[in-house]
């Protein structure tokens, strides 16, 4: 990185290259510190960032358990969960789809944390089947949830990693019906998004 050592734009920097990195041996050194760049130290929020991209990219559910044991923090619970969601497996997302889509005793930051760490774009081939779950079932989640809990987690869990006509087709059919007015507003948004996003990328792939 050529910036300043220890500066802010170098930390903001590094953040950007540990959320679009997908080279583990790359993210391993970085959390062991053997190649952390000159001047960073990493915090709990960094070592998390990278923990997720891990269990992302690597599939690692024990490296996950090793962090939380060594930093039980109620924020460390929070980032355990955004990090297991990420886990690219069919058993993890089944585990995170349930939390998201049926009454739980988590807390409204876990359930938060977990849908935000769901929809991996790059993992669009074994998420799209939940894309279409999602305008199936999230509707009925106003059955067991309310107010603002409600609406953040149907935000949260909008799948816009999953671009393409077929999901605005998906998303405009829910619009149709009667919905809570949280999950109305999450799905409008959400759907807003994801049209900006489908243009885009009809106007830029070749």
């Amino acid at each position: 990185m050529s910036s300043e050592p220890g500066s802010d734009r170098q930390l903001t920097a590094f953040r950007v290259c540990v959320r679009s990195s997908g080279e583990e041996p790359t993210l391993r050194s970085w959390l062991d510190g053997s190649e952390l760049p000159t001047g960073l130290a990493l915090d709990p929020e960094l070592r998390w960032s990278i923990v997720t991209q891990l269990a992302a990219y690597a599939g690692d559910a024990d490296l996950v358990k090793v962090e939380l044991a060594a930093d039980p923090s109620s924020s460390a619970q929070i980032h355990a969960a955004r990090a297991r969601a990420a886990i690219g497996t069919p058993e993890a997302k089944r585990r995170a789809w349930d939390l998201l889509m049926s009454p739980s005793p988590a807390s409204a930051y876990d359930l938060y944390a977990t849908a935000e760490g769901f929809f991996v774009p790059e993992q669009s081939e074994l998420t799209l089947p939940y894309a279409r779950k999602y305008f199936q079932l999230i509707a009925a989640t106003a059955d067991f949830r309310r107010g603002w809990v409600l609406g953040e987690v149907a935000s949260r869990a909008f799948p816009i990693t999953a671009v393409s006509a077929e999901t605005v087709g998906w998303a405009e059919e829910l619009l149709g019906t009667d919905l809570a007015p949280p999950v109305r507003r999450a799905v409008v948004d959400g759907t807003d998004r994801l049209r900006r996003a489908l243009r885009s990328l009809e106007k830029y792939t070749p």
